[in-house]
């Protein structure tokens, strides 16, 4: 446990000092590489989240990060969908292909918004796996965007200190994670009527796998 803490410590820091070489574009880097992780996944989306809050703050580091998380995600998903298994299989494991093809099409949209709400899940590879199924482009957006950026955010405060300059704040911003993953997760009817009603209303062009 700890060689794997302290391995995944030398990997921020050799991607932190790698970004910190492209100067006044290193925004732009980051944001980009944060895209990239999501589609390639070369490193851990948690590291990116955290040097964000490092090298840009609270603000401008969840802009960028989240942005970025965003922008992969829905690139990763539309690939799934165009392309269809073979594409998904290259990034995916067999049993996440299986589980989420069988699930009710009723059900897909919330199973995934809650895959993204709760750490512990392979997100990124999720957003491949999305795109074999039917759930639409719209809703899959809603799902991440809800669903993907609070835990960007915690990550971000982590990575500025904010979480470090006392352990009351860590407390305070775990608890309220907590309870708002809580509410969405007792109410996920809800938030499942609220993403069929915002996307399946107007017809969503299909894109049809290539088999």
């Amino acid at each position: 446990m700890l060689e794997l803490y302290l391995n995944s410590i030398q990997s921020t820091e050799v991607i932190k000092d790698y970004l910190l070489q492209f100067g006044s574009f290193t925004p732009l880097a980051f944001f980009i590489l944060q895209i990239l992780q999501v589609v390639l996944a070369p490193i851990p989306g948690g590291a990116t989240t955290i040097i964000a809050g490092t090298l840009f703050g609270n603000f401008w580091g969840f802009v960028l990060s989240g942005g970025g998380l965003i922008i992969g995600s829905m690139i990763a998903f539309i690939l799934g969908k165009r392309f269809g298994r073979p594409i998904v299989e290259r990034f995916a494991k067999k049993k996440w292909i299986d589980k989420l093809e069988h699930i009710d099409d009723q059900k897909i949209d919330i199973i995934v918004f809650l895959i993204f709400l709760f750490p512990g899940f392979p997100d990124d590879m999720i957003c491949f796996v999305a795109g074999l199924t039917k759930m639409k482009r719209k809703t899959f957006l809603i799902a991440c965007l809800v669903g993907r950026l609070p835990g960007v955010l915690l990550s971000v405060l982590s990575g500025s200190g904010l979480t470090k300059e006392s352990p009351v704040q860590l407390v305070i911003i775990t608890g309220i994670y907590v309870v708002f993953a809580g509410i969405l997760f007792f109410n996920r009817k809800r938030v499942s009527a609220y993403m069929n009603k915002h996307t399946h209303d107007q017809k969503d062009e299909e894109i049809k796998p290539t088999k």
